[in-house]
């Protein structure tokens, strides 16, 4: 069950973390392109991390859910603008 939990959690980070920086981007496109682009995005954004904190050598469990949780409290803001203009039905 705790793994459902975590993948939602790192699902909503990655789509939130994209939409930031595609809204950044200043790009317009369909609510379903936006939606997947977002979602890709975040995923890659999310992959670096992990990969530059193995390199440093601080790839460690509590660390990489500390950076995950306040990334969520921050991005808890972009999540409403998303929803409000991706029209998520939850």
């Amino acid at each position: 069950m705790i793994e459902i939990i975590f993948a939602l959690l790192v699902s909503y980070v990655a789509l939130t973390l994209g939409h930031f920086v595609f809204r950044k981007m200043n790009i317009n496109t369909g609510n379903g392109e936006k939606l997947v682009y977002s979602a890709a995005l975040g995923f890659a954004i999310l992959a670096y991390l992990v990969f530059f904190l193995g390199l440093a050598g601080l790839l460690y469990n509590w660390l990489f859910f500390i950076i995950l949780g306040s990334l969520g409290i921050v991005l808890a803001g972009e999540f409403i603008k998303s929803r409000e203009k991706l029209n998520f039905q939850i």
